[in-house]
């Protein structure tokens, strides 16, 4: 009878984490793409309002070869910005040496 008990609890522990273990898994993949969606989306949003800002330059009057190197050079800061703002969450800031 006892050991009837303890293979059934046995048994009953290792379905819970394999159903835990299952659920992460779930979750992980979740999140992967809710990340990936972002990432698509922030992209394609700067592409647009790129494109968007080139032509509104070009419709006051700026030549197109202007207007394209400005929205190149102000999306060229804006993905700098970016990074940096990602590598100061990653890393602690370092400590100079007062000396």
């Amino acid at each position: 009878m006892k050991t009837e008990k303890n293979l059934k609890k046995k048994i009953s522990s290792k379905f819970t984490i394999a159903i835990n273990i299952f659920y992460i898994l779930i979750l992980l993949a979740t999140l992967a793409v809710k990340l990936v969606w972002a990432w698509l989306m922030l992209y394609w949003r700067s592409w647009r309002t790129r494109r968007i800002f080139e032509r509104e330059l070009i419709k006051y009057g700026m030549p197109e070869k202007s207007a394209r190197k400005l929205s190149a050079q102000i999306s060229a800061f804006k993905k700098k910005l970016i990074k940096r703002i990602l590598k100061l969450g990653s890393k602690p800031p370092k400590i100079q040496d007062p000396t």
